[in-house]
């Protein structure tokens, strides 16, 4: 290996560990429902897959008095190997899982794209030398493979394990198809990824599954008669797919033990959705938005404030096809990933013109069937975007191939591969400020001090917290107001930034509050609760309104992923407030908002 290369892959797994232990080095650590997959290790151990109720939490499928997951046991096989290396820390690899499938995803990638470059006789070798390190970058950096590594939650090993396993099976159909020196061995290849993706998340593994028999029967008689023996050759090749063919069992025997049929790998009996009442699991209706959220373009991409890119919370124009009152982010890979997407680009129009290998061709159309399928999902999410990402392998493999020489495009690509790397990264550090509740709340405080103004009431020479006494009166609308926690009972907290007082409201709702003699003013610090930031259509309007019935302030709509506004407002004569969270103009529902920190105060002399 190169030292160029060498030097790429530092600073990819560089960047891998500081993302996956937020930025600590702390590898060990107990992550959102990570411990389900130990919890199923030691279930699998017992010839079982039930696991402990409490380890996967509401995401359970259960059957009868016995809980399931609906995700893949490859993860809790890793686990019955880790935890019998060391026990004490059970319920704690899932940082290591992570940026070790992260790892292998990047080195496969890498190893994919330096093979095809290297038999393109068209580029030079410095040529050579500069795609690799740009695209792997690009690949590693600036794709929803670094947003996975973000966060180690559940959803997330899952498929960082099933696109590690889809890339090794691409590497072993490249080996096939670009020389014949070692067939078993891309092969062998081959058939572990698709054991590896099969049995993490049954869409990586699905179209490799498709695939299958192509690669066992490609140039077997020619292969055969070469080597003297059409069996003999037949023989070695079903040997080399054991793997897969092991994998397969598995997979069978994992769903014949949750559901009693092998061929059901999901049932949605016994879990908090049904897709029959939005469309089904599939519909061809969802591609326009589906579509468009992955590949296509929204103006809310920027922000005026730092880091000044950002995710945004799906747009759905008909919410009767996909998962209710229940949002997820994205940004598209055109945009966010935009130097992969070009190589791909360039190398699915080589394909299509016949320029490529065929076995090449036919594993493009099998990837294409796992596309197609998120397009006609009802649920829309970032996370999803790394099931396209063998697909955009494949084509970037080809365009490597089939590239001419060109300095021109070699700067492009070393331009673009900079963009995607800067918008995935402040995309990613946004998101996990602003929405993953799952990442530490120092981690994400320091990112919102790096990124946004301070946080703070101005000084008082005295103050007295409303959430110390009882309101004189309020009312509510289905959820109680509460003192120094949201309106569902949480924490008060933005940003990683806690509260230790104030009062959390459910639209539409308000209090009246006496004005405690000899203080002037009302402070306190505005926001949607973070309750309400994956919630669709979603925006409330805070009001403190003084005994004339005079609106001393309103803040206007402010949506889930507004800015807190800090209230400081002169109380004049008034004797009483009263603070009211309404619904937001035009917004068909409202929901929760909390004043921090809400206080009466005596000015500074």
């Amino acid at each position: 290996m190169s030292r160029s290369l060498i030097s790429t892959y530092v600073i990819v797994l560089s960047v891998f560990a500081w993302f996956v232990t937020y930025g600590t080095g702390t590898f060990f650590a107990a992550e959102w429902l990570s411990a389900s997959y130990d919890s199923l290790g030691s279930a699998l151990l017992r010839g079982g897959a039930d696991i402990a109720p409490d380890a996967i939490s509401f995401e359970a499928l259960r059957q009868g008095d016995r809980t399931y997951m609906y995700f893949g046991p490859f993860p809790a096989l890793l686990r019955i190997f880790f935890n019998a290396m060391s026990p004490p820390h059970f319920g704690l690899w899932a940082r290591v899982s992570c940026f070790l499938a992260a790892s292998i995803s990047a080195g496969v990638f890498g190893l994919i794209l330096t093979r095809a470059l290297r038999l393109n006789g068209a580029l030079e070798p410095r040529q050579r030398a500069a795609l690799a390190g740009i695209l792997i970058l690009s690949f590693s950096l600036g794709t929803p493979l670094l947003y996975l590594v973000s966060c180690s939650r559940i959803f997330h090993e899952a498929s960082l394990w099933g696109l590690a396993g889809g890339l090794a099976a691409l590497y072993g159909i490249l080996l096939l198809c670009t020389g014949v020196e070692r067939p078993l061995l891309g092969r062998a290849i081959f058939s572990t990824g698709l054991a590896v993706a099969l049995l993490s998340r049954v869409t990586f593994g699905a179209p490799i599954c498709l695939a299958a028999p192509v690669v066992f029967l490609w140039r077997l008689g020619p292969e055969g008669r070469a080597q003297g023996s059409i069996v003999r050759t037949a023989f070695l090749r079903l040997a080399a797919m054991m793997p897969a063919l092991l994998g397969v069992a598995i997979q069978l025997w994992y769903n014949n033990e949750r559901f009693g049929s092998p061929f059901l790998f999901v049932t949605y009996q016994g879990f908090y959705l049904d897709p029959t009442d939005i469309g089904g699991k599939f519909n061809l209706a969802r591609f326009p938005t589906a579509f468009r959220h992955y590949f296509g373009f929204f103006w809310g991409y920027f922000s005026h404030t730092a880091p000044y890119v950002r995710m945004i919370s799906s747009e759905i124009t008909e919410p009767e096809l996909f998962m209710r009152h229940w949002r997820e982010q994205t940004i598209s890979l055109t945009f966010a990933s935009c130097a992969a997407m070009l190589s791909a680009a360039l190398g699915i129009v080589a394909l299509v013109r016949g320029r490529a290998p065929l076995l090449l061709a036919v594993y493009a159309c099998c990837l294409l069937s796992q596309a197609i399928t998120l397009l006609g999902f009802f649920f829309i999410t970032q996370r999803y975007e790394a099931d396209f990402l063998p697909l955009l392998a494949l084509g970037i493999a080809v365009a490597a191939l089939t590239l001419p020489h060109s300095r021109r495009l070699v700067l492009t690509l070393g331009i673009l591969g900079a963009v995607s790397i800067t918008v995935t990264i402040s995309s990613v550090l946004d998101w996990t400020m602003a929405f993953n509740q799952h990442a530490p709340n120092g981690f994400r405080r320091r990112i919102a001090e790096a990124f946004l103004p301070p946080l703070a009431l101005p000084s008082a020479a005295e103050r007295v917290y409303l959430s110390d006494g009882p309101a004189l009166k309020q009312t509510d609308s289905g959820a109680y107001m509460r003192y120094d926690t949201s309106a569902a009972g949480n924490p008060l907290f933005w940003c990683g930034t806690s509260f230790t007082k104030g009062i959390g409201m459910k639209a539409n709702a308000s209090a009246l509050f006496a004005v405690p003699p000899g203080f002037s003013r009302f402070q306190a610090i505005v926001m949607p609760a973070h309750e309400s930031t994956h919630l669709y259509d979603s925006g409330v309007s805070f009001s403190v309104i003084n005994d004339s019935g005079d609106a001393i302030f309103r803040s206007g709509t402010m949506g889930g992923r507004s800015l807190p506004q800090v209230v400081d407002v002169a109380l004049g004569s008034a004797r009483t407030i009263t603070l009211s969270l309404s619904i937001g103009s035009g917004v068909a529902r409202g929901d929760m908002g909390n004043w921090a920190m809400a206080s009466f105060v005596k000015a500074l002399p």
